[in-house]
């Protein structure tokens, strides 16, 4: 988490603001192709730590990550 003028909000571990793309549904990404070039998912190696409320894995389409 990290405080903006706007509120605290999730971020990579660089720092980065994690964004929501609404199009997803479940844990399927419709973010792909130029999407996802422009809008890279976080991905992670290993188990994920994450706070309560937040889902650590998204899957598109084609089954990645």
């Amino acid at each position: 988490m990290a405080s903006t003028g706007l509120g605290d909000v999730l971020v990579d571990r660089q720092g980065r603001t994690l964004y929501l793309f609404e199009r997803d549904s479940g844990t399927m990404s419709a973010c792909t192709g130029a999407c996802a070039v422009n809008w890279p998912p976080l991905r992670v190696r290993g188990t994920p730590l994450v706070g309560s409320g937040a889902e650590a894995v998204g899957r598109r389409k084609d089954g990645s990550p």
